[in-house]
C-alpha cells in the first residue's frame, strides 16, 4: 500500500461501485474469504510464473496469499516503506541504461495502448478446472462432466449478459442434456436436473 495514492484513472461512479462492493462482500469474506480473478501484464505474469517453475509457490494463487501477506505486515511500518521507496528510487537513479526521452517515452506508450493485445493465459487452480476444454462444445465423458460441474460451481454468481454469464446458461444446458442422455435413472430420480438446481438462484438460459 501507498500513502496519498491518486487513483483518478476510475471514474467517480467506478470509484463508488468499487467501495459499495468491497462493503457488501466483507462479512462473507471475514467467514469464507475472498475468491477473485486478477490480471498480470506480461512481465509480471513471465516473473510469477518463473517462480511457480522454480518451485518457490506451488501456484499463482499461492503467490498471492504470500505476498499479499507480506504486504499486509509490511503496511504498519512506515518506516521500511519509506526505506523500501527511497531504495526503489536511487535503483532507477544508479540504472546504468541511458536515459530515454520524454518524448520517446509518450510515444511508446501510444504504441502500447493502440496495439493489438494478446489473449492472456490462463491458469486453472483445479485438476478439474485444467481439464475443462475452455471452449466446451458438448459433455462427451464423466470426465468432462465433474470438470464441467466444477466450473458452473465457479460461475455460480455470474451477472446474466456478462462472458460468465453467457458460459452459465450454455454450460447448464450442456450438463442438463447430459443428465437426461446419460443419466437417466438421475433424470427420473429428481423433478430439475443438477443443472437446473444450481440455477435456482439466477435465470439461466434454455434451463426451465
Amino acid at each position: 500500500m501507498t500513502d496519498d495514492v491518486d487513483d483518478d484513472w476510475r471514474t467517480a461512479d467506478e470509484k463508488a461501485a468499487a467501495i459499495a462492493r468491497a462493503r457488501e462482500l466483507k462479512d462473507q469474506a471475514r467467514e469464507g474469504g475472498l475468491r477473485f480473478d486478477a490480471y498480470l501484464p506480461p512481465s509480471l505474469a513471465e516473473w510469477l510464473l518463473g517462480l511457480v517453475e522454480t518451485g518457490i509457490f506451488v501456484d499463482p494463487s499461492e503467490a498471492v496469499f504470500v505476498i499479499l501477506g507480506e504486504q499486509h505486515d509490511l503496511e504498519p511500518h512506515a518506516d521500511l516503506r519509506r526505506e523500501l521507496l527511497k531504495r526503489t528510487i536511487q535503483a532507477s537513479i544508479d540504472d546504468p541504461r541511458p536515459s530515454i526521452p520524454a518524448e520517446e517515452v509518450f510515444e511508446r506508450v501510444r504504441q502500447h495502448a493502440t496495439r493489438a493485445r494478446s489473449e492472456p493465459a490462463e491458469w486453472w487452480s483445479t485438476r478439474a478446472m485444467r481439464n475443462f476444454p475452455p471452449a466446451m462444445k458438448s459433455i462427451g465423458s464423466g470426465t468432462d462432466y465433474k470438470a464441467a460441474l466444477s466450473r458452473l460451481d465457479m460461475l455460480m454468481h455470474a451477472e446474466p449478459g456478462t462472458p460468465e454469464g453467457n458460459e452459465l446458461d450454455v454450460l447448464a444446458d450442456l450438463i442438463d442434456l447430459y443428465e437426461l442422455r446419460q443419466l437417466p435413472e438421475f433424470a427420473e430420480l429428481t423433478s430439475t436436473s443438477k443443472a437446473k438446481q444450481k440455477c435456482i438462484r439466477r435465470p439461466c438460459g434454455g434451463v426451465t
